[in-house]
């Protein structure tokens, strides 16, 4: 005989686990965006502030402003992918637990009305009912092949539930993980040109153009601020020069690491890839809920 109330726990403790998981993802969702939305208002900030005498903090307002905005609407991209793929995934085997649960449901009523006919015989034959107890010997008989099939349908669909589970869950995982490293890897890219584009700059190469504009006939030298046009160009054509060089190597780099991708990896990157099959794919094909081989960048 089946045991319907350990089957029963197990279902309800996985309903429980994806509830957990939807509130806790959807945490996260909530919360990145409010992040989102308090360094963009941050941002904007900086954007208004105005430089009328120092083009160089005026250059390095812009740069970080377009750069930082760019970075954040690629996070805010990554992190809308949560609401629409990930928490919607956390739907899908909860209810197909659900429908299980309707499987054992039928199993355990076909088994009452089975341990009813059984009483109803034992009732007959002390009664010398041989004609009722032979017909309800018959129904116990077609309920007993009943249970049987019933019961080999929970146990595969049982299993099958499992195993899918198992593999959704990992993939799950996996697409915020792989979410996180794209954030990150744009991060650390866009971030390091920003760094070497304002540290390149030369923040006294304009302080000629500040004493003209505010006349200062007193201050003597400008050598005595830290101002010598010939170093400044001296400086500014070696970073020119490591500059070109940095971009070169990255270019070998990235076509080698393209290269290693391709021959080490069958995970397919894409902007448009879809996390989940359409609910008319799932009804079909009875695919599981996560794409594996596409994970949405």
């Amino acid at each position: 005989m089946m045991n319907e109330k350990k089957f029963l726990e197990k279902t309800q403790a996985e309903i429980k686990k994806y509830a957990i998981m939807k509130k806790a993802f959807k945490a996260i969702y909530d919360s990145e965006m409010k992040l989102y939305n308090k360094r963009n208002d941050a941002f904007l900030k900086i954007n208004n502030l105005k430089e009328k005498d120092n083009t160089f903090l005026s250059t390095i307002y812009l740069q970080f402003i377009s750069q930082m905005k760019e970075l954040e609407d690629y996070r805010n991209k990554l992190t809308t992918t949560i609401n629409k793929n990930i928490i919607p995934a956390t739907d899908y085997y909860p209810d197909k637990a659900k429908k299980f649960v309707q499987n054992i449901d039928n199993y355990s009523n076909i088994k009452k009305t089975q341990e009813k006919q059984k009483t109803e015989q034992i009732k007959a034959n002390s009664n010398a009912q041989k004609e009722k107890a032979k017909n309800l010997q018959s129904e116990i008989n077609k309920n007993e092949n009943l249970m049987h099939q019933t019961k080999q349908s929970i146990e595969k669909k049982l299993l099958l539930f499992e195993r899918e589970r198992i593999e959704d869950n990992k993939y799950l995982f996996l697409h915020f993980i792989h979410s996180e490293l794209a954030y990150h890897a744009q991060a650390l890219e866009k971030l390091s040109v920003l760094f070497a584009k304002i540290h390149d700059q030369e923040p006294i190469e304009g302080l000629p153009d500040f004493v003209n504009k505010y006349q200062l006939t007193h201050i003597g030298d400008l050598a005595d601020f830290g101002y010598d046009k010939k170093e400044i160009d001296r400086r500014k054509k070696r970073n020119q020069n490591l500059d070109a060089g940095n971009e070169s190597m990255s270019a070998l780099s990235g076509i080698h690491n393209l290269s290693q991708n391709k021959s080490k990896s069958n995970i397919s990157v894409s902007n448009n890839a879809n996390f989940q099959p359409s609910q008319q794919q799932k009804i079909n094909n009875n695919d599981n809920v996560l794409d594996k081989d596409e994970f949405e960048i």
